[in-house]
């Protein structure tokens, strides 16, 4: 009664296909090949889109992650600004305050960029090398966040100033103890950021992500010599002020207004003596009443004895003719020994500009002449002054008056940076820092393994400079002849140039010196004796500066030629060492101008970059670089 029941619920099935006759048996044999065929047409529609619906979610979900993880480390750039400002001010709370900002943002950049998604994403071409190199950029602004800036904080917060400051004569030496350690640790996190930084491959990344790796190389440039320099440091620091026991320094001033190739003649000398922090200052006194020697109290390098003409090793007030300060140490260590009796563990040279640096931290100095220095005064007091207002004296009559005033003036100055005064330890630091990179400060230590690691961090002065595989260093030393004070009116510039001029493929050099006698002609004949010197003994004129000016050549060149105001003059062969000397005799009248140049041809084929090393002299030097026309170059056999 209900007939068919499959035509009344699956019409389109009933029967169909089925070999009985209409009214047969109702036994129906159902065959869906239309359903297989309708489910796989909705798995062939439905997989692609919903294979494009998740990669659409997952690009969104990189693409946002990775635009949180940019804001990350766009904040974190601008809080290291923040960061170290605060730092170089010596607020070490407030710029460890940002840095927990600046860890928060690097680590959530790293989080941002490290999940499975994005992992996974890395695998997509050309898309996926600009992830990785994201995430790699994260990784690295976290290690350098963690490893290097943490532990530079931690150091600078157990050396603050005030943890720095001489209290009755003494520096406290626990801080630096203290830092070692976690100097140690920012070294070691450095050297693993820039191995880490020189591995990400940036060749087929957008612009963005090739400069941000760029910028994080130069910042770890940047960073990786002021890490070494306190990693070497440190360490010295602590057994220097006699924390293993008392030590003696010989203390030595150099005087640039009578040139010598380290700075000046070494006119003043005192014992510095220190133990378990606590720091003494014998009297500071001249050295006119050291010996003269015959032959020189340390075996020289090979050639120096020529070059110097018997001034090597032989005198105190000659032990900075060397631009060597390692010798010039050793010299002058030998001499205070046999007439004092003493062996020094070290010498410390520091000249009157960087003592000039100092008063910015004690403020001024007043003599009981009622003298006063300051910051802006000492050095044309000190170097000028004071000599040109002394009473006419004969030649050859030396000058107490000024060396009276110099030691008073470096006892009180000692006693104010001890803690007698007022002192700013903050400007006391960066004036040390300025004088050490102008070599105008100089350490050395009788202790071969910490001199070796003073040595190195002689900001490539303090000796003959060395080349390498990226420059050729020249070394330009300038040393008065006459025994005159006039080098502090020299004013002076170095031009430096080089062009391939030769078949051979080895570069021509020329290193141009203009030399400048600022004084008035007008003013010469008057001039004290002590000003002047011994002109007379050279047949000169009062004013005239008579200078010798030693160019150390990189080992292995060849000094071609040297000139005088363009015309050629002689030069005997000298050495000093493994370096190859251009030295030149050169007089310069008051209120004129002279330009020395010497020419050399590179020891090996290649380009290098050519530099100069310089004597500091009074007033800075200034180095520029200039073309070299090869019409101009003498040819070398």
């Amino acid at each position: 009664p209900l007939g068919n029941p499959l035509k009344r619920f699956m019409p389109s099935f009933a029967n169909e296909g089925s070999d009985l006759p209409e009214g047969g048996s109702e036994t129906v044999r159902l065959r869906p090949r239309r359903t297989r065929r309708k489910r796989a047409l909705r798995w062939t529609l439905w997989l692609p889109i919903g294979l494009g619906v998740v990669l659409i979610a997952a690009t969104a979900w990189v693409g946002v992650r990775g635009l949180q993880a940019k804001d990350e480390l766009t904040s974190a750039k601008s809080l290291l600004s923040e960061a170290k400002t605060k730092a170089l001010a010596m607020d070490v709370a407030g710029a460890t305050q940002t840095f927990e900002k600046i860890k928060a943002s690097t680590a959530h950049s790293v989080e941002l960029t490290s999940d499975p998604v994005w992992r996974l994403a890395e695998l997509v071409p050309v898309l996926g090398g600009n992830l990785t190199v994201t995430r790699e950029l994260a990784a690295v602004s976290d290690l350098v966040v963690n490893r290097v800036a943490s532990p530079l904080l931690d150091a600078a917060s157990v050396m603050d100033p005030a943890s720095l400051a001489p209290k009755n004569g003494t520096i406290d030496t626990k801080p630096f103890v203290a830092a070692t350690s976690a100097i140690h640790l920012a070294t070691a996190g450095l050297a693993d950021a820039v191995r880490a930084t020189d591995a990400i491959d940036t060749s087929g990344s957008i612009g963005a992500l090739a400069d941000a790796r760029a910028s994080m190389a130069g910042l770890l440039g940047q960073l990786t010599p002021v890490v070494s320099t306190l990693d070497g440091v440190l360490p010295l620091l602590g057994p220097g002020l006699g924390a293993d026991g008392p030590r003696n320094y010989l203390l030595v001033f150099e005087n640039p207004a009578e040139a010598r190739s380290l700075g000046g003649a070494a006119l003043m000398v005192g014992l510095l003596s220190v133990d378990a922090g606590h720091v003494t200052l014998g009297s500071v006194t001249n050295v006119d009443g050291f010996p003269q020697y015959a032959a020189p109290v340390i075996a020289p390098p090979d050639g120096a004895e020529k070059l110097f003409e018997g001034t090597y090793g032989t005198s105190m007030n000659n032990a900075t003719v060397t631009p060597s300060f390692s010798q010039a140490a050793r010299i002058a260590s030998e001499i205070w020994r046999q007439k004092t009796g003493v062996t020094v563990n070290g010498v410390i040279s520091i000249d009157p500009v960087a003592l000039s640096y100092f008063l910015t931290a004690t403020g001024p100095i007043t003599l009981a002449s009622g003298d006063v220095f300051t910051d802006k005064t000492l050095v044309a007091k000190l170097l000028n002054e004071s000599y040109l207002n002394a009473a006419p004296r004969k030649p050859g009559v030396l000058f107490a008056p000024w060396q009276a005033q110099f030691s008073e003036l470096a006892v009180k100055m000692f006693d104010t940076l001890t803690g007698a005064g007022k002192l700013d330890v903050k400007k006391l630091l960066a004036s040390s820092a300025k004088g050490w990179s102008e070599q105008r400060i100089q350490l050395f230590s009788a202790d071969a393994a910490e001199e070796t690691e003073l040595a190195t961090l002689r900001n490539g002065g303090g000796e003959p400079p060395a080349s390498d595989a990226n420059a050729d260093r020249v070394g330009i030393y300038i040393n008065d002849n006459v025994g005159s004070k006039l080098t502090y009116y020299l004013r002076q510039n170095v031009r430096l140039s080089q062009a391939s001029c030769r078949a051979d493929g080895a570069s021509n050099y020329r290193v141009a010196i203009d030399l400048t006698n600022s004084l008035d002609p007008a003013k010469a004949q008057g001039l004290a004796p002590d000003v002047t010197g011994l002109f007379y003994k050279e047949g000169l004129d009062p004013g005239q500066s008579r200078l010798i000016v030693l160019l150390y050549a990189p080992p292995g060149s060849t000094v071609a030629g040297a000139a005088v105001n363009g015309t050629p003059i002689a030069l005997e062969e000298n050495h000093d060492g493994e370096h190859p000397v251009g030295k030149a005799v050169v007089t310069v009248d008051p209120g004129a101008t002279l330009t020395l140049t010497y020419d050399v041809v590179a020891a090996t084929p290649g380009v290098r970059a050519l530099e100069a090393v310089v004597t500091p002299l009074v007033t800075p030097t200034k180095v520029t670089t200039e073309a070299l026309d090869c019409a101009t170059v003498p040819s070398v056999k």
